[in-house]
């Protein structure tokens, strides 16, 4: 941890402009203070450590072998340069992708030995955050990554992790003829891949949900308005039929997709400082949905708004997990449903127990953490920074 003298510039300032003085009473004074000032300093330090311990178990990613209340460890890193933002486990879950290089880069593991299997690049213009799905279909579905003015009208891509090759591109609204930009800035596809959801940022208020078979768009849902404005969809969780969209405003719409009619909408945060829902996510069998705040100005410690669980039958908040992190980029839920991760602004992942309530804290070196995903044997990876740490 650094030591921050910054706070005490000022006093170390007055001392060194202390008229000179030559005498051995002098001198003898100003190392007293000095003494003093360091162990301030010191002592101050050691108040944060203790103040994190005390909240739950502080666990540095350079150890592996300490207890914890999920019992997940470290098994492997991988390392890949600049920025991974993005993961997505294999169908099977033998196979794990990654988004680097700021999404330019794909690079497909083999989770039996972490070797890698192949490498492959994609173009990337506009924002593609950590958006990256491994249908069960085989094929891998990012954002659209427009090299021309011709390719504008796409809004999301499907790329062969077996050759590395791009399938097709996938046309946005009416066939992208409507809207200068159609590259989708936010997705999410239900739990049998058979359908997507995607939000363009020049459509703003709309969902637009693709039919998997044939990527066309079978219907288009609208978000009520926030406050007389009109809200913009931030992230999506689908659980049966039902679908949990996450806005700018911090709202979570759900919508009935059998009637495709809006069912419920949650304040999602209605008493801190988040401005909006950042991720959301149901667990394996539907019953909570997780959402998660997101930030528009700069975090300050020790005033998030906690990450909130509600029971969706009767949209009452199940169960708050207090946090210090602000915002949250990807919510997690491992396939028993106990566990639910999260990837923290604050270079954390977080991992919290359902049956405890209580949470693991993974604290990163690399760079805040972009990404958590589960595979279906309950493998934990989580990417910050340059490295991708693969627990279990």
């Amino acid at each position: 941890m650094q030591l921050d003298f910054g706070t005490h510039s000022a006093d170390r300032k007055s001392l060194l402009q202390l008229p000179h003085r030559k005498s051995a009473q002098s001198e003898d004074l100003g190392k007293a203070m000095r003494r003093v000032l360091i162990f301030a300093v010191i002592a101050s330090s050691l108040a944060v450590l203790v103040g994190l311990s005390s909240r739950s178990p502080l666990r540095w990613l350079a150890d592996a072998g300490s207890t914890s209340e999920s019992s997940l460890k470290i098994v492997q890193r991988l390392s890949r340069p600049r920025n991974v933002t993005g993961l997505a486990w294999s169908p099977d879950g033998k196979k794990l992708a990654t988004f680097s290089n700021y999404t330019t880069v794909i690079t497909i593991w083999d989770a039996s030995d972490w070797h890698i299997i192949r490498e492959f690049r994609r173009n990337s213009n506009g924002y593609d955050g950590n958006n990256f799905v491994w249908l069960s279909s085989g094929q891998i579905l990012t954002p659209a990554a427009p090299q021309s003015q011709e390719d504008n009208r796409f809004s999301l891509s499907l790329w062969d992790p077996e050759s590395g090759g791009l399938v097709k591109n996938i046309p946005g609204p009416d066939g992208g003829n409507t809207l200068p930009l159609n590259d989708a800035m936010f997705f999410g596809a239900s739990e049998d891949n058979a359908t997507v959801a995607m939000a363009i940022f020049q459509a703003r208020g709309k969902v637009f949900l693709l039919d998997s078979r044939t990527w066309s768009i079978r219907t288009t849902l609208t978000l009520p308005q926030s406050d007389n404005r009109i809200d913009f969809p931030n992230a999506f969780s689908f659980a049966a039929k039902h679908l949990a969209v996450g806005t700018i405003s911090g709202k979570l719409d759900i919508f009935d997709l059998a009637s495709n009619t809006l069912e419920r909408t949650i304040t999602a945060f209605p008493n801190g400082l988040a401005t909006g829902v950042e991720s959301v996510a149901y667990n394996p069998d539907g019953s909570l949905l997780a959402a998660a705040p997101s930030y528009t100005l700069v975090n300050i410690p020790k005033i998030g708004d906690p990450l909130r669980v509600w029971r969706t039958q009767t949209g009452e908040l199940a169960t708050t997990f207090a946090s210090d992190s602000g915002t949250f980029r990807q919510l997690a839920w491992s396939p028993d449903g106990n566990l639910l991760a999260a990837a923290g602004d604050d270079r954390t992942l977080s991992v919290w127990s359902m049956r405890s309530k209580k949470a693991d804290l993974f604290q990163w070196l690399a760079g805040n953490v972009f990404a958590a995903s589960f595979s279906r044997d309950g493998t934990l990876a989580a990417a910050a920074g340059d490295q991708v740490v693969v627990l279990k």
